[in-house]
């Protein structure tokens, strides 16, 4: 924690990380929102393929099976690294929640953070490692952690 900023305050502030019911629905509600996403996005990527009349590359089943795996890829990278970073922390799911990621001082991640803690999400069994503990793989190797948003951000008090 900042202790400058907790001495200049004369305050400690904790935050309550959130439960693993609610990590797990972070993540059931963010899974939904990627999918739409992908659907979305392939639609409209086939009716421009459509208008152009290049719907010779819908028949080859290999082309669309990797572009669909790298459109979610993609996808999911993008949905996690630039709605974190934007929403300082907040995911659909986040928001619906009423939690959000923070550094583990307690402070916004950067945009850095937020994209290591996306392609931590890649890492194999990611979703598994949180049957050991609150915090996932992703948390731990971004040193972030998912808390309660009591409306209440460090960053607010340090601009004083």
């Amino acid at each position: 924690m900042n202790d400058t900023l907790d001495n200049l305050l004369g305050l400690e502030i904790k935050f309550r990380e959130t439960s693993k019911n609610k990590r797990f629905l972070n993540s059931l509600i963010d899974t939904i929102v990627h999918y739409l996403l992908v659907i979305a996005l392939s639609a409209i990527f086939g009716a421009g393929l459509g208008f152009s009349g290049n719907l010779e590359v819908l028949e080859d089943e290999n082309t669309i099976n990797i572009f669909s795996y790298l459109l979610s890829f993609l996808i999911y990278f993008l949905y996690y690294s630039v709605f974190e970073y934007y929403s300082k922390g907040k995911t659909v799911g986040k928001y619906i929640t009423k939690s959000r990621a923070l550094r583990e001082d307690g402070s916004i991640m950067s945009f850095s953070e937020c994209a290591l803690r996306s392609v931590c999400r890649f890492i194999p069994f990611d979703r598994l490692s949180f049957l050991g503990s609150n915090r996932g793989w992703h948390d731990k190797f971004s040193k972030t952690m998912v808390v309660e948003d009591d409306g209440f951000l460090l960053s607010e008090i340090e601009g004083m």
